[in-house]
């Protein structure tokens, strides 16, 4: 926000802002991703299977001494194993 306080406690309004010549704050996000080709990924899941470790599960993971994510259980997670966007 934009202020004349020193302390920058006291926050102009948008109005205030825009009367003193204040650009007006754009907010982006930029997402970048990267992945492999899908066979890339049914392959690792094969060697993981051949190697008795259940591709489903963390136990690749665990094995490796990789640190595990809790994803938030209030997200959908339309990327997880098997399903697909649509649009």
């Amino acid at each position: 926000y934009w202020s004349l306080d020193p302390e920058g406690l006291e926050a102009l309004t948008t109005e205030e802002a825009e009367q003193l010549g204040f650009p007006p704050f754009q907010f982006t996000t930029e997402v970048f991703g990267k992945f492999w080709d899908a066979n890339v990924y049914a392959g690792l899941r094969k060697f993981h299977q051949a190697k008795e470790f259940d591709p489903d599960s963390q136990e690749v993971a665990l094995h490796l001494r990789h640190p595990l994510v809790q994803l938030s259980r209030d997200v959908n997670s339309p990327f997880a194993h098997g399903e697909s966007v649509t649009s």
